[in-house]
């Protein structure tokens, strides 16, 4: 092994133009040194001898590669040295090989302690190497002008140090001799220390030519420089009024930044640095931060990005054209310019001016108030977010949105491209340019009041979806729009725009759909109004009938007769209102060609709510004014008289049993359950109601219908409906009946959080404390509990404070937390206790409901506290209802006297238009 070491000492001095590249061979011998310490992991003596051994290669490795050469060295007969080295090296590798097999089936303490012996000697021939070259191996401190002398007698030994340095420069030292010393340094494999703060140094040190070390300490009133400095275990710069700038351009690796908060820098140069596992934060007082090779992905399988947060305060300008993910947060950067940085929500550049950001991708909320609320220029270009490596996400639509906030008085220039959800301009006074292309589904441009014109170069195809909006309402000088690739959008408002004159929608005759990709409906919406839209002339029709016929026509330059294709489609698919003016007619003739004024409609003899009047030059006409109008007059529902009694067969049930119907004072209808009756009814089972309902509510109706009365009986399963819930307590797993913790709280949920506190352990009494929180909780207005054998808890629907008996929706379950802590409010549950809801059984009776079908007779038996309306013999119980306890008021479904039938009637509505003049463009 000594040999071996020696011919890579041979190497180390002299750097070959032709060489064999040796940092591969050396990484190889790192990765099966540090295959072997995580072998041996267990023996803290072992571990620690392979990290200092493993720490030292590499620092040889980089002061190696970094020796300086002199053109001019002779270096003929080094060619058989070379081979050598490489013999000896995968020797090396060969034996390190042997020494992990032998390791991974070492079983005794005495292999163990072979390889202990092993390890220890590849150590010692390092040793020796260190010892006989000029590698210098012992602490190295310069505090005074002597130790500054022996370090200066040192010479090149100082080149590689494998140990600390620590040098205090005090301002009685011969600063040019302690800048030659410092400029000797190479590697370090220790700590690295230099402080030059005492009052009166005019000339400060620099490691010119230190490329490595562990813990590098900068601590000095001046500015810093580390020009060669490429690893470090940790850098820690002090931050020190005359710390004017710091520059660090070739470190690429570093573990900790302790300090990135330069008060009085003005300039911090980490134009190497690659990566770093923190969120990366750095103060200076101005100018510019160069991180010119920094990425923010992780070097994990696929390169995913890391997440983490970049804030620099002071610096106006940032460089980091390879940033791609991350919030950043630049109070001072006057022009940010990322130009693959794809956006992180709540980012923020409080001072620039000017923006671009030509790679925000996927669902990146830009709010301009937020990100740069004083930028005058903006521009993005949106890109999709979906993960080409996945399906589970395709039909989600992952492209960024944009808002320029409230009241924006800073933006002139704003450009949007690629593709975007949504793009919202809103009041930008200032907004004087703005351009648009590729596409978004949502597109609206509000009260910005410099704007002249408005020329959109966008669609509406977001991937595959063709759908969505555009609105441009309220901009006090907008002359013109043109939008002439757009189309495919359902809601298209152009309102409140008094200059308006043009519009130009070249490509727009149809609706698209909605944006999830589903048929659009009648959720279609338009609303052109309140603009300077002018017609010359509205020629009016030719009454009905009248010769020569003449058609209705408008005349006009503002662009709305080129877009009658859309405008019909969007009327016929409205949700609600639909508008389009002129706002602007100069004049109206008659059929003959006279001046006319008047009122103005599609037709002779249409109905009121499709008239308008046109009085006078410079007047509007609606082209399109439909509207629902609004309720003066609700409508009411239709209720007809109705009678309910309970139904329930008894067991003592025979051949003289029978249902009557009398509504009015005269028996409509009676079914006798005689033998031969019943003996039609196949499955009839006198006391299962189930058995014969259907075929005894349709003999009924029959003899009813027969008799030429106009009423209508029915028989329905739908009455008293409870549900009896089996509630149980689990330990481990296995089913207990005293698993719970007396007296103490249970939290659970039923239609809102119930508490209530446990007596003892057992189930009976966890049903009981579930029913008892149910009545005094906020359930308790729509439910009531009570308990049954098993135990079971039993649930009735309520209705104004009593049993909802005709209540048709769903029973709600129940759900129960799982333990916590002792404390909480689970506390009745032991560690490894859990309550389940195990089954929910519904359960309902009969009823029997005759109406009456007139609005005009009163039939007076089925009014509630009348002549009973239906009877039967004992076997069958048919109870009446009584209000306040098996009826409210409110449950007009069953039970309603005659005095609040009603036909019914339609809502009154006022301000109904059906306008519709597009016919005449």
């Amino acid at each position: 092994m000594k040999k071996l070491f020696s011919y890579l000492l041979i190497s180390s001095m002299v750097v070959l133009s032709s060489c064999t590249n040796y940092d591969d061979q050396f990484d190889d011998l790192n990765t099966q040194i540090n295959t072997l310490k995580s072998q041996i992991e267990g023996f803290s003596s072992l571990s620690s001898g392979l990290t200092a051994l493993q720490g030292t290669v590499a620092s040889l490795q980089t002061a190696i590669a970094n020796i300086p050469v002199t053109p001019a060295t002779d270096i003929s007969g080094l060619e058989s040295t070379q081979a050598a080295l490489q013999a000896g090296l995968t020797s090396l590798a060969d034996a390190v090989a042997d020494l992990q097999t032998s390791l991974a089936s070492a079983a005794t303490a005495a292999e163990v302690a072979a390889l202990s012996t092993s390890l220890a000697a590849v150590q010692a021939d390092l040793d020796d190497l260190l010892a006989s070259n000029n590698i210098y191996s012992t602490a190295i401190s310069i505090t005074t002008n002597s130790e500054l002398d022996f370090a200066v007698a040192l010479g090149d030994k100082v080149n590689i140090v494998n140990a600390a340095v620590v040098i205090t420069q005090s301002k009685d030292m011969d600063a040019a001799k302690l800048a030659g010393v410092m400029a000797k340094f190479r590697s370090v494999t220790g700590n690295v220390t230099y402080t030059a703060t005492e009052t009166g140094i005019t000339s400060f040190g620099e490691f010119t030519n230190l490329t490595a070390g562990a813990v590098v300490t900068i601590d000095q009133k001046a500015p810093v420089s580390l020009p060669a400095l490429s690893s470090a275990t940790t850098l820690d710069i002090k931050d020190n009024t005359g710390v004017t700038s710091v520059s660090v351009p070739n470190l690429e690796t570093v573990t900790t930044l302790s300090n990135l908060t330069f008060t009085k820098a003005t300039s911090l140069d980490l134009s190497s640095l690659t990566r770093y596992a923190s969120d990366l934060t750095i103060s200076v007082k101005s100018g510019k931060v160069n991180l010119d090779s920094f990425v923010t992905t992780t070097t994990a399988t696929n390169n995913p990005e890391s997440g983490k947060v970049i804030t620099v305060s002071g610096a106006s300008e940032v460089v980091a054209p390879l940033i791609t993910g991350g919030k950043l947060i630049m109070d001072s950067v006057l022009e940010p310019n990322f130009p693959v940085w794809k956006g992180a929500n709540s980012s923020a550049f409080a001072k620039a001016t000017k923006v671009v950001l030509p790679s925000i991708t996927g669902q990146v909320t830009i709010n301009l108030n937020t990100w740069a609320p004083k930028a005058t220029y903006f521009h993005y270009i949106g890109l999709d977010g979906d993960d080409a490596t996945s399906t589970a996400d395709d039909k989600i639509l992952k492209f960024p949105s944009f808002d320029t906030g409230a009241a924006n008085g800073n933006l002139e220039t704003l450009i949007v491209g690629g593709s975007s959800t949504s793009v919202d301009v809103d009041g930008a006074t200032d907004l004087t340019s703005f351009t648009i292309t590729g596409s978004t589904h949502a597109l609206t441009v509000n009260n910005n009041d410099a704007l002249t014109s408005l020329t959109l170069g966008h669609t509406s195809k977001v991937r595959a979806i063709s759908a969505g909006s555009l609105v441009v309402t309220g901009n006090e000088n907008i002359e013109s729009i043109t939008a002439d690739s757009l189309d495919d959008i359902s809601t298209l408002t152009i309102s409140s725009n008094p200059a308006l004159e043009t519009l130009s929608f070249a490509a727009l005759n149809s609706l698209g759909t909605k944006t999830d990709g589903k048929a659009l409906g009648s959720t279609a919406s338009i609303s052109i109004t309140g603009n300077a839209l002018a017609a010359s002339l509205i020629q009016l029709p030719s009454p009905t009938g009248t010769l020569p016929a003449v058609a209705g026509k408008v005349t006009t330059a503002s662009g709305l007769t080129a877009m009658k294709t859309y405008i019909s489609a969007n009327v016929a698919a409205a949700a609600g209102a639909s508008k389009v003016t002129i706002d602007d007619v100069a004049n109206v003739k008659d059929h003959l060609g006279a001046d006319y004024t008047g009122t103005v409609e599609l037709a002779t003899n249409t109905a009121a709510s499709a008239e308008q009047t046109w009085s006078a030059e410079n007047d509007p006409i609606n082209i399109v004014d439909i509207a629902a109008g609004t309720v003066s007059t609700a409508a009411v529902a239709a209720l007809k008289q109705k009678n309910t009694y309970s139904l329930v067969a008894g067991s003592a049930f025979d051949a003289n049993e029978f249902i009557a119907v009398n509504p009015n004072g005269t028996e409509l209808a009676k079914y006798n359950f005689t033998t031969a009756n019943t003996g039609a009814i196949t499955g009839y089972v006198a006391s299962d109601i189930t058995t014969w309902a259907s075929a005894v509510e349709a003999e009924l109706q029959s003899q009813i219908d027969n008799n030429g009365a106009d009423y209508t009986v029915s028989i329905v399963n739908d009455w008293g409906r409870t549900s009896t819930y089996d509630i149980n307590m689990y330990l481990d797993g296995s089913l207990s009946a005293t698993a719970g913790a007396a007296g103490k709280t249970l939290t659970f949920t039923f239609d809102g959080t119930q508490v209530g506190t446990v007596e003892s352990n057992n189930d009976d009494d966890l049903a009981s404390a579930i029913a008892r929180a149910i009545n005094a909780g906020d359930a308790s207005d729509t439910w009531s509990a009570a308990t049954a054998s098993g135990p079971k808890v039993v649930v009735t629907p309520l209705i104004d404070g009593q049993t909802n008996y005709n209540y048709t929706g769903s029973f709600p379950n129940f759900s129960f937390p799982a333990y916590s802590v002792a404390a909480s409010l689970t506390s009745y549950l032991e560690l490894s206790n859990t309550i389940r809801q195990d089954t929910k059984v519904d359960s309902k009776g009969w009823r029997i409901t005759v109406q009456n079908d007139t609005y005009a007779i009163n039939a007076a038996n089925l009014n509630r506290a009348e002549t009973a309306s239906m009877s039967t013999a004992s076997g069958i119980a048919l109870t009446e209802l009584v209000a306040g306890t098996t009826l409210t008021d409110s449950q007009t479904n069953i039970q309603a006297d005659f005095s609040k039938a009603t036909a019914g009637s339609s809502a009154v509505l006022t301000g109904t238009k059906t306008v519709n003049l597009t016919s005449w463009m």
